[in-house]
This record gives structure tokens, sequence and C-alpha cells, in this order.
């Protein structure tokens, strides 16, 4: 009878586990099996199929169970207790037959559990998603759980099952892109109006997995800490609840600080370099347009007391300008036993660290001056304490060491054989000068100054 067929399923659901694997295989599930075309029976014979199939494998059970099953969840009148049995067990079934058969027969039982107008099966279908929704492809969640998950939100009058609903969509935003959430689940949560506890929670929980899955700082700052503040001011919460939704919103408050802080430090540091790098095409520029000693005349600015002295001669203050020691000379002997000669010997003038048109000008000349002293120094004998046109005096000569002996040949002058030069003038090869003049100049002169001192020579010039 019926009753003793409920009585022994109750006492096998207790029994199961004592059997061996064999014997379940081959014994038991099929006689459950069996059973389950008896539709008032269901509520006692699937929980039994269900504890057959946690003691076998997939292999050993799909295939074999699989009719019995997809029988059984196409039924119209299919009893409210075997749904929920079925339905607090779908993760199992799903574990133990094929993926497509489960996608293809398993999946439109819960679908069609979630659109029941039964509230108790409505929520346990809820949970059922929640379980199997993360082994499910994205556009199954998309396209058919989340429509009907916000289905039943939208629709249920009980606590407990809107509660679930917004569990059930907190577990699939792992499963959604960004833009499912934002232009799906976003706008549900804005619509909600409820400020239960037990709602607000879940959908604190909601905007917080939002925030840190679909969401920018820009994104937080308007679309949830808005609502959040509005639910921190509205709803009736409790200490531990407060807590929470307190801590929720310092947390995201500080982390858009903080990326805000870190984008305005990043666009100061370009704006260094931007300055930068106008500074350096503008220099660039400088030097295309007027060339490297105005770029030098940009950068190397002389004082303007330093400029006004360059402009009238006088000393221009910088370091490396003509310098103002006194130059020695150096009295050279010459073989023959007269004759000195001057040969001043200038301090080189140093490099300049800058350039312009002015002091290059002004060191030009300064090197002109220089070589021409050293060409035209070579005078014969200026008298004793004259005044050179470097400002020096030149020293007398030393006595000389050898006399004449009487009677001794005359010393024919050594200036006899070229003519003197005065100062910055020099020789020219070319000139045609007079031998006989030059003949009697040095005969002239042997007369002139016949037994005298060769400094008395000095200022004689055969070509005045």
């Amino acid at each position: 009878s019926a009753e003793q067929k409920v009585a022994f399923m109750k006492v096998l659901g207790n029994m199961v586990g004592q059997f061996p694997v064999r014997v379940v295989r081959r014994k038991l599930l099929p006689m459950l099996l069996e059973q389950t075309s008896d539709h008032a029976l269901l509520p006692y014979t699937l929980p039994n199929v269900l504890l057959v199939a946690e003691r076998l494998s997939a292999a050993e059970f799909g295939p074999a169970a699989l009719p019995a099953l997809r029988a059984v969840v196409q039924l119209n009148d299919l009893p409210t207790r075997a749904a929920l049995v079925l339905l607090s067990r779908l993760r199992l079934v799903q574990q133990r037959v094929d993926e497509q058969a489960f996608h293809k027969d398993i999946l439109p039982f819960l679908y069609a559990s979630l659109a029941s107008g039964d509230a108790g099966v409505q929520e346990q279908a809820l949970r059922a998603a929640c379980e199997v929704q993360a082994h499910l492809v994205h556009g199954e969640v998309r396209e058919r759980l989340l429509p009907l998950v916000q289905h039943v939100y939208g629709r249920a009058t009980i606590l407990a099952t809107k509660v679930q609903a917004l569990e059930c969509i907190h577990g699939m935003l792992g499963v959604l892109d960004k833009t499912t959430v934002v232009d799906k689940v976003l706008p549900m949560l804005r619509r909600t109006k409820s400020r239960e506890p037990g709602v607000v929670m879940a959908m604190v929980r909601a905007y917080d997995e939002i925030s840190q899955r679909a969401l920018d700082a820009r994104g937080v700052a308007r679309e949830v800490l808005p609502e959040l503040w509005a639910i921190l001011v509205d709803a009736r919460l409790d200490a531990e609840q407060f807590a929470v939704l307190e801590k929720l919103v310092a947390r995201l408050s500080q982390g858009i600080l903080q990326e805000r802080r870190a984008k305005a430090e990043e666009l100061g540091r370009i704006e260094v370099v931007k300055q930068r790098v106008e500074k350096a095409d503008n220099v660039a520029g400088t030097f295309e347009t007027q060339g490297f000693e105005a770029l030098l005349r940009a950068t190397v600015s002389p004082s303007p007391s330093a400029s006004a002295a360059a402009d009238d001669g006088s000393s221009s203050g910088w370091e490396w300008d003509a310098p103002t020691q006194a130059m020695e000379t150096k009295a050279v002997e010459v073989d023959g036993g007269f004759g000195s000669f001057g040969s001043p010997e200038p301090e080189p003038v140093p490099r300049p660290a800058a350039s312009s048109t002015r002091v290059a000008s002004r060191l030009r000349t300064t090197n002109a001056q220089s070589v021409g002293g050293r060409l035209g120094a070579m005078r014969l004998g200026p008298a004793a304490g004259t005044t050179t046109a470097f400002g020096f005096s030149l020293p007398p000569p030393p006595p000389s060491k050898k006399q004449n002996p009487p009677g001794s040949p005359e010393q024919t002058p050594m200036a006899a054989k070229a003519p003197a030069l005065s100062f910055g003038q020099t020789l020219n090869p070319t000139a045609n000068h007079n031998s006989s003049h030059i003949s009697s100049a040095g005969a002239s002169l042997g007369q002139k100054h016949r037994g005298g001192k060769t400094s008395d020579l000095g200022d004689f010039d055969p070509f005045a």
C-alpha cells in the first residue's frame, strides 16, 4: 500500500549508508528509479535517490539516473515537497550528471521554479541559483538567470524572499561583466525603497562587491556613496549594522581620496616636465635663429659696469683681461762684445670663460699687439734708461771685458751687417737699399765710435 511504501522509504533513508557500494549500484538504485513513476511517492523517493548519488560517482550515477530525473523535472504537477527536495540538492545533481544534460534538462526546472507563484519554492530556487550560478557560463547568467531573479526581487512581498534575491544577485556579480552590472544591477538597487535592516545589509554587501569589481573611483563617488549615505541616514540599524556601514563608507571615501591625490601629484610632475621642455625649446629656438654668440649672451650676461668699461677700453672687470704684471727684460750679450737686446716676455693671456662679439674683438687686438711686440722689440740698443712701448726700462749692459790692444785692427761693428728695426717695424727683404749708403754708414760708424763702448751704438740707425 501507499502507507507501507512511505514507511519503507523513510526507513531506507537511514540505511542507505550501510549498504556496500556494489549493492547500492546494482540493487538499490534501479529499484528507487523505478519508484519515481509514482508521483505521490516522489517526496519520499527523491531523497533516497539523492542519498544514493552521494555514494556513487558521476559515471555510475549519471547515465543510469538521468532519464528518471528528466521525467521528474518535466512534470507539471510535481509536488511542492518534491520540488523543494530536488532544489535543495540541485548542486549535487549538477555534479553527477553531464554538463550538457544539466543545461538542457535540469536548468529549465530551476527557471520554472523561480517563476512559480509559491514563495517557498521561489526562495529555495534562489538558494539553488546562488549555488549553481558560479558554474554557469556568462551568457546563461546574464540572459536567463539574472532577469528571473530581478523579477522575483521586484515582485516579492515577503522580506525573506527579497533578501534572498539580493544575496543571489550578490553572488552573480563575480560572473557578470561590468556593463551588465552598471546597466542592470545598479538601477535595480537604486529603485529599492525598503529600509528594513535585512534588505539594507544585503544592499550594502552588493554595493561593496560592485565597488570592488565594476566601478572606478569616479563611479563609486557618483553611483555608490550617495546611496550609502542615504541608507546611513534613513535606515533603522542597530549598533553592529551601523558600524559595518560606517566602515564601508569610510573605506570607499579613503580610496577615492588616495586615488585623486595620486593623480594630482602626477599632474604636478607632468607640468614640471612640460615647463622644462618648453624652456629647452626656447633655448634651441634662440640658438637656431640668432646663433651661438647670442645664446651665450643670453646665458652669460656681464654686469653693466663691465660692459661700459669694455666700451671705453679700460679694465672690464673680467678675470681674463690683459695681465697687469710687469714684463721682464732679458739682457743678451752678443758675440763680438757689443749690443744688448731687450726681449720682453709678456705673460700669456688666459682663454676667456665666455665669448661675445666685443670681447672676441678685444682678444684679437691683444694677440696682435703681443705678436707685434715680439717681432718689433728686436731693435738695436736703445740707450740705458729708455722707456719702451710696454712701459719698462732697459738696464744698462755690463762693461765689456775685452779691450782692443794697442795697434790691433779695428773691429767692424756687427750692426753694420743689417739695418736696425724700430719698435713695431719689420725688415722688408725686397726693399732696394743702396749698398754704397750702407758701406759709408758703416765706415762713418767705425770712425765715430772707435775705441768707444758698444752701448753708444744703441741709438744709431743706418737707415735713418
